[in-house]
């Protein structure tokens, strides 16, 4: 669970970043505010590296490290994707993270709550440039290919349905449901 998380909150961060995405913002005010949203989503890497390093005595990095090595997380290829991301990856990610708020282990259940409050900004600001391109007209060739891509990138942040992990977190308190639900 740790080291999902911490996957996903770094392979935000590189998204989003200067080499994948940032080369794709248009605008000083856009530019200030995804620089700002990696910054948040590598605090939030860091977050979880710290409680997995007090609760294991390990680092989660070298893990984290190699699972995008092998499955690394697709990139945007213009600001227009770049949007969609920010609003479908992040929002499955809000909405993933909601199933941990009231988590049993209260480690993870404080980095969560933090992380929750942080990320419902981010795809609502996704969610408003998204709609704005779109109405602008100039994203209608792709867009559905676009939706699909990044839809499914959010999707699979909630994980497997009907598996041991998921009745076990359930059983246990530190889930509310099944992925499936």
């Amino acid at each position: 669970m740790m080291q999902s998380q911490a996957y996903r909150e770094l392979a935000a961060a590189q998204m989003f970043g200067f080499v994948f995405g940032l080369q794709f913002v248009p605008e000083l005010r856009w530019l200030k505010f995804m620089t700002w949203h990696i910054r948040e989503e590598m605090e939030h890497y860091e977050d979880v590296v710290r409680m997995y390093r007090e609760f294991t005595g390990e680092s989660v990095e070298p893990t984290v490290n190699e699972r995008l090595r092998k499955r690394p997380i697709e990139f945007a290829q213009s600001w227009y994707e770049l949007a969609m991301a920010q609003f479908l990856y992040d929002r499955g990610g809000f909405w993933q993270l909601r199933e941990y708020e009231d988590c049993s282990f209260v480690p993870y259940r404080k980095v969560i709550q933090k992380i929750v409050k942080e990320e419902e900004g981010h795809q609502l600001l996704g969610e408003r440039i998204v709609v704005q391109l779109t109405r602008g007209g100039g994203h209608d060739e792709g867009k559905q290919e676009v939706f699909e891509k990044w839809l499914r990138q959010g999707l699979l942040s909630f994980g497997r349905p009907g598996t041991d992990g998921a009745r076990y977190a359930i059983e246990v308190g530190i889930k509310k449901r099944d992925p499936g639900r």
